[in-house]
């Protein structure tokens, strides 16, 4: 009997979806300098400030996405390493004077002749997740600051934030993963369109 409940309850919850974040994030279209030569900027290694262990959304487990625990916010190294990059590139494909290198040991050192540094830090992860072995789909929203230093002056001259949020109705192979990246992803477009960050890179402001 306990069989058949478990199997009615399967069949009834199979393809259930899982719950929204209830988040609308617009997609801004980043500012493209078309030729134009920016300030020189480079970045600085991005910082996830989220708490390890916080709760940070639902759980759900297998095919049918069957409710489970609360979802926990596990920080990953290597993640916040690709983020970095992923911004190295973007700065690199609208057109700003990127000094640096992706995937470059030497960064750090380098950012020194730059006008102008970039950082960020991860304030806000929330997160619906549907897991099964080694697929995932769900929602995932990221909120990241952001801080431009003036390494001249040695000082912070704009600090913004910025959103991005990302869903995903099909199970994807490493899927937590591919959703975080899409959600910073649309985050990180958000900054290079804001006006204010536009206009501070340009040399003649």
């Amino acid at each position: 009997m306990r069989q058949i409940i478990i199997l009615i309850s399967l069949l009834l919850c199979y393809g259930c979806s899982v719950a929204t974040l209830g988040k609308n994030i617009v997609q801004q279209t980043p500012y493209n300098l078309n030729n134009t030569k920016s300030k020189t900027i480079s970045v600085i290694n991005l910082i996830d400030t989220v708490d390890t262990g916080k709760i940070v959304g639902k759980g759900y487990r297998g095919r049918a996405c069957l409710p489970t625990d609360e979802l926990r916010w596990i920080g990953n190294e290597k993640v916040i390493f690709e983020l970095t990059n992923k911004v190295r590139v973007q700065l690199s494909k609208y057109g700003y004077s990127l000094v640096g290198e992706v995937n470059s040991l030497f960064n750090d050192e380098i950012s020194r002749k730059s006008e102008l540094l970039l950082s960020g830090k991860i304030i806000d992860v929330q997160a619906n997740v549907c897991m099964s072995g080694g697929i995932a789909k769900g929602e995932i929203y990221i909120k990241v600051e952001w801080q431009v230093f003036n390494n001249k002056t040695k000082e912070v001259i704009l600090s913004l934030h910025s959103e991005g949020i990302m869903v995903e109705r099909e199970f994807y192979i490493d899927g937590f993963k591919v959703i975080f990246y899409k959600a910073f992803n649309q985050a990180l477009d958000n900054l290079l369109a804001e006006k204010e960050f536009y206009t501070l890179l340009m040399n003649e402001h």
